[in-house]
């Protein structure tokens, strides 16, 4: 008989030595995140409301602040989305163990743990094991 349990949480190992320090991770990545958004639009604004301000050169570094926000949200966003992806994945897996022992946990990570059969993993274009 295989040894196959039902792990509902995972454990990242990395993490547990810096926990102490969340409230300081959070704000080294957000505060810039918040800094760009506004500081880009602020330029926009800046440029929409200047009548003086309507040339190209200007447009052009409206469009540059446009873009600005537009890869800072899709830095943040991008994992959101790739969530739900992961999740159907690796919720038909079961697993021998729920110790992940890095620093991210990506669905590589997850089927290395499973004890039943990859296959569908594999062939979606994910890394695993073929049991």
């Amino acid at each position: 008989m295989d040894n196959i349990s039902s792990a509902t949480t995972f454990i990242l190992k990395t993490y547990e030595k810096m926990e102490h320090q969340n409230n300081l991770y959070l704000t080294v990545f957000l505060l810039p995140y918040i800094l760009t958004i506004a500081m880009n639009t602020l330029v926009i604004v800046v440029i929409y409301k200047e009548r003086a301000l309507h040339e190209p050169m200007y447009i052009f570094i409206c469009n540059l602040s446009c873009n600005g926000i537009y890869g800072s949200t899709t830095f943040w966003i991008f994992p959101l989305c790739t969530f739900p992806l992961y999740l159907i994945l690796t919720i038909r897996l079961s697993f021998c163990s729920n110790i992940i022992h890095k620093t991210h946990c990506l669905n590589y990570d997850l089927v290395k743990l499973s004890c039943t059969s990859t296959f569908v993993n594999n062939i979606s274009n994910h890394k695993g094991k073929e049991n």
